[in-house]
Order: C-alpha cells, then structure tokens, then sequence
C-alpha cells in the first residue's frame, strides 16, 4: 500500500510542478491565430497556405503526443505488474511559421511531457500478451493524452541463447484539452531486445524497433474574430443585443478542412535497467520529416471556380527523449 501512497504522490508532484511552470499555456493550439495570419487576397493560395500549416502543426503534436515505447520486448509474465514515472521532451520546429502562428504564446522548440505508464502481463487470449496505459500531460498547455496499448511477444525467455525477444504492439492515444482540436494517435510497432545481466545484481535489456504512427486531426468550429461578440449589438443591421450575430461576425466562424491520417516514421532506441524491483529506462526515437499529402478543395474567387491542390505534411525531423523510474513486481 505505501508503494502506491509514494508513486501517486510523485506522479501528483510532477503534474503540479508542470501545471505551475504552465503560466500562459503558451503552447495551447490557437487555430484562428493560424487561419488569419494568410491573407493575401488570393483565396485558392491562402486555402492551400492554411491547410499545410495546419496539417504540420497537428503532425508535430501527434508525434508530440505519441506514446512512447518504454519497454523491451518481453513481456513482464502473465502475473507480472509494472508502473512507471515517465518524464520526456520532444522537439519541435519552433521557427516555422506554423508554429508562430498556431498557438496561443511563444513556441517552445523543446516541448516537455510527464506522465505514467502501467504494463500488466496476461495469459488471457494468448500467451506473452502484455496490455499498458498511461497518461502524457504537455507543460505549458491544457492538454493531455491517455492511451491504451497491446503487446504480443513472438519470441522472449530465451536468456541463456544468443536469441533476442520479438515483439508486435499496437496502442491509441486521445489527445484533450484543447478547444480547438481533437487529435487521434494511433501506432504500430515492431522491437527486439536481449536481457544482459551486469554484475549478478542489475539486468540491462537493451531494445530498439521501427514505430509506425498516424495522426488523425479534428478541427472544431473556429471563431476568427474572438474580439467581437457574436450576440453582441449591431446598430447598423439593426439587431439588438442576444438576438443574432453582428454583422461583422456573421460569417467569421470556419472549420479547417478533414484531413486523411498523417503517416510518420520513427525508429527507437532504449534500455532498461532493473535492480531487485526498482527500474530505470532510458529511451530516443527520431521521427522522420513529414511526408504524406492529401487534397482539398478551395473555392477560387478570381477564376470562379472550384481548385483541387495537394497539401503537403511539411513537419521537421523531430528526436523525443524520455526516462522512466519505477518498479516491476
């Protein structure tokens, strides 16, 4: 019991620590900051400029966002239990426009995450299948992620051969909070590692794998003029106060287009070390720039006419970096 009374006071301490350190929420999503800053006048090129920046910018969260591996291939047994303090830092493109003009303050190129994460092992549908959770909170916003993951080892046990662990695992994450959007993640992977005793008192398992993730975004209804009051007084419509929009705000609220699922590719290294029941991980991934498209349609005032373009995920090479301590038992 004071093993759970001294983790869930940690884990309360961490949140607290991030919320304080928070101040402006700077790194909230502010979608009609983004949406206003393209305005050239060409309407087609301005739809084009604003559904890129946008797709970026969901992307790097996503990645942002992704739950991280943090564990090797084996499972913990089917009686096994494991929970973990996670704590991370993710980069991002702070220099991009996307990102100057996509949240509510000043874009930080190191974006820090705390958490936790449980693995419980199963013996229930197959053998070596291990579930896990968590949560993952982004200092200096209102949002967090809880997510949910399945691994099924192939291959694990074999500690006295040269045989590494195989894993397959699949997770979804929920990323809330935000009133802007509502971001899916969800991810594949694939891992191998090999437990190494060091010093008959610690076990090192190093264990590295391919991480595939896709990111799903969800624009909500974005006000674009958030200084003019909706119900406010429109004396020049001759509308009274409460009873429809101004004239000026009529037509002011808009929604980003649907985007089909942002791919990115991320490759991951790690360790773990465990001593009696205590552990500590260590663990880097590099997700590689952004590369999928999808098209859109924009409505092209000069021409008259309906124009199809390709928007392009323009995000940045990204590297995520976490540590964990815990305890397996």
């Amino acid at each position: 019991m004071m093993r759970w009374v001294a983790f869930a006071a940690v884990i309360g301490s961490l949140l607290w620590t991030a919320r304080v350190e928070a101040k402006k929420y700077d790194l909230d999503p502010e979608l009609a900051r983004l949406y206003n800053h393209y305005d050239s006048g060409d309407s087609a090129q301005d739809a084009l400029d604003r559904t890129t920046a946008y797709r970026s910018l969901m992307s790097e969260y996503g990645v942002v966002f992704a739950p991280g591996i943090m564990s090797p291939a084996e499972t913990v047994g089917y009686s096994g239990f494991a929970l973990d303090l996670v704590y991370g830092f993710t980069t991002a493109n702070s220099k991009s426009e996307y990102w100057k003009y996509g949240v509510s303050g000043s874009p930080s190129s190191i974006m820090q995450t705390v958490g936790f994460q449980f693995r419980k092992g199963m013996w229930f549908p197959i053998p070596g299948f291990e579930i896990a959770g968590g949560i993952k909170y982004l200092a200096s916003s209102h949002m967090y992620s809880p997510y949910f993951m399945g691994k099924f080892a192939l291959n694990e046990g074999y500690f006295n051969l040269p045989i590494p662990a195989v894993a397959v695992r699949g997770g979804l994450a929920r990323v809330m909070g935000s009133v802007d959007v509502d971001i899916t993640v969800a991810s594949f992977d694939v891992s191998l590692s090999k437990s190494v005793g060091l010093g008959g008192t610690v076990n090192a398992v190093p264990y590295m794998g391919y991480n595939y993730l896709v990111i799903i975004a969800d624009s909500k209804v974005i006000d674009t003029t958030p200084g003019i009051d909706a119900l406010g007084e429109a004396p020049e419509d001759g509308y009274h106060p409460g009873t429809l929009c101004s004239g000026s705000d009529c037509t002011s609220n808009v929604v980003f287009d649907d985007q089909s699922g942002i791919g990115r590719h991320r490759i991951f290294f790690g360790v773990k070390l465990t001593y009696h029941v205590f552990t500590f991980g260590l663990e880097m991934a590099w997700t590689l720039s952004g590369d999928s498209k999808d098209s859109a349609v924009a409505y092209d005032y000069t021409s008259q006419q309906a124009a199809n373009f390709n928007v392009r995920d323009e995000s940045s090479f990204q590297q995520s970096y976490m540590f964990t301590f815990g305890a397996d038992w």
